[in-house]
């Protein structure tokens, strides 16, 4: 009997997936395996990751197969799979890391495998690399890549059968549960990670799309669609979003949310060029930086108690619910960087470990385009004013009292600036003084420091280019 084995990673579902759609055409016996590799997918992301792998295993069911998962190194596991079923046909779609699909695929063909390896971005990246690397600026991108037609989706997976075991394999539930642990288990109250709750999320675009230019910076109401840990896992092919957004009114919401996953697919482009975007400033001279030593202020920042109440209700948000509104991560951001001048690599760390959504590549782009390091960064002399972005974008505080509940009853005037509110108001709000902190650092003062930082860096450069 034919055997194909189809190595599954950032595409958890059943169909419009090229590779099983291929391999389940071309073979009598498919294997669709996972491979829980340690440290690849962490925290709040690896609860999510174990409720999709049931969901997952209930579609594959519905066409007759099954889903395997195993746990180690994904080579090992790819090759004791090949082995129990007799074959060397291997197929996959590309993952969000290009340079690790490249070392495994060289590696699964130095073992003889036949490997058959199809693309998951939105349009043929081939040709948007251009001589001398990849685009460095998102708008020239976005200009090149609206000129592509965005991939047809696969459509859906023919029926298949699967072997009736593999050795090495773990139950898939015996995972999912291993994976609910310790404060986890609480995301359960904000999030479906199924078909069914891709679907509702998918059903509120006609509602939010009409408004979502003007509203989607406004964290205290639902005005973004909440569909990135789906992308995030595959449970979605973006192209096949893309189609379900194109059939849905012209106007700017729309644009501008096919823009945003325009910067989703630059991201990817980005990391696809920089393999070392997580971990490296793409600026070089940014390794000059002096950044502070501070883990007081650093634990402070991930446990929502900088005494700035927008900062804290976004990081109060993000532990609560494994999810941040992207206007507020820019702000909690732009405040570790520049107002705390602790390094980015350190807030990207904490938000690999505690959202839902977590991709090495959209978290690298976002943090380096915050510190000022990155491709198509936003200039280092650009310090976000917590203060003005609170007022902006939550300028009646429902949302910083949402999360932040030792404020829940001050009134608009001083939500945002405790610290200066009157005794009395204090009082009438049940807000003891020491309930809430007091802010870590002034703004202003913090700004001029960042500024002189980069200044300080600026010259060192100089002095060792000469």
């Amino acid at each position: 009997m034919a055997g194909a084995l189809v190595l599954l990673g950032d595409d958890l579902r059943a169909d419009d997936s090229p590779a099983l759609a291929a391999a389940a055409e071309g073979a009598q016996v498919v294997a669709p395996l996972y491979v829980l590799e340690k440290g690849r997918v962490r925290g709040a992301a690896l609860w999510w990751l174990g409720k999709a792998l049931e969901d997952l295993e209930r579609a594959l069911a519905e066409k007759g197969g099954r889903l395997f998962v195993m746990q180690g190194g994904q080579l090992a596991c790819a090759k004791s799979a090949m082995a129990s079923l007799g074959t060397r046909a291997v197929y996959l779609n590309a993952g969000v890391d290009a340079a690790r699909d490249a070392a495994l695929i060289a590696a699964l063909k130095a073992e003889g495998a036949e490997v058959h390896y199809f693309p998951q971005s939105l349009r043929d990246e081939s040709i948007l690399a251009r001589e001398g690397g990849g685009y460095r600026v998102f708008t020239a991108y976005h200009k090149a890549a609206a000129k592509l037609e965005v991939r047809q989706p696969r459509g859906a997976t023919p029926p298949f059968e699967s072997p009736a075991q593999l050795p090495r394999t773990v139950p898939v539930a015996e995972v999912a549960a291993h994976l609910e642990k310790g404060w986890t288990g609480r995301l359960a109250s904000y999030w479906e990670p199924t078909a069914a709750g891709l679907a509702a999320q998918i059903a509120l675009l006609p509602e939010i799309l009409p408004h979502y230019a003007e509203e989607r910076d406004w964290p205290f109401r639902v005005t973004t669609s909440r569909l990135s840990p789906y992308l995030r896992f595959g449970q979605i092919d973006p192209a096949r979003l893309v189609r379900i957004v194109a059939a849905l009114p012209e106007g700017e919401g729309r644009e501008t949310f096919l823009r945003e996953l325009n910067w989703r697919e630059f991201a990817r482009h980005c990391l696809a060029h920089h393999p070392d975007l997580p971990y490296e400033p793409l600026d070089k001279a940014f390794r000059a930086f002096p950044w502070r030593d501070d883990p007081a202020a650093l634990k402070a920042w991930k446990k929502g108690r900088t005494g700035v109440p927008i900062v804290d209700a976004g990081m109060r948000q993000l532990w609560k619910t494994g999810w941040m509104h992207n206007r507020v991560r820019m702000i909690c951001a732009s405040y570790l960087v520049k107002d705390l001048l602790i390094d980015w690599r350190l807030g990207a760390e904490w938000f690999m470990e505690t959202l839902v959504d977590a991709d090495e590549a959209s978290n690298a782009l976002n943090w380096q385009w915050v510190a000022g390091s990155g491709p198509d960064a936003a200039p280092y002399f650009r310090v976000f004013n917590p203060l003005l972005q609170a007022r902006k974008f939550d300028p009646d505080g429902y949302y910083v009292r949402k999360f932040v509940r030792e404020l829940a009853f001050l009134p608009a005037e001083w939500v945002h600036t405790p610290e200066k509110a009157p005794v009395d108001v204090l009082a009438d709000a049940e807000l003891p003084p020491g309930t809430y902190p007091e802010p870590l650092v002034d703004h202003r003062k913090a700004r001029e420091r960042a500024l002189k930082g980069l200044a300080g860096m600026r010259e060192k450069v100089r002095e060792v280019a000469r």
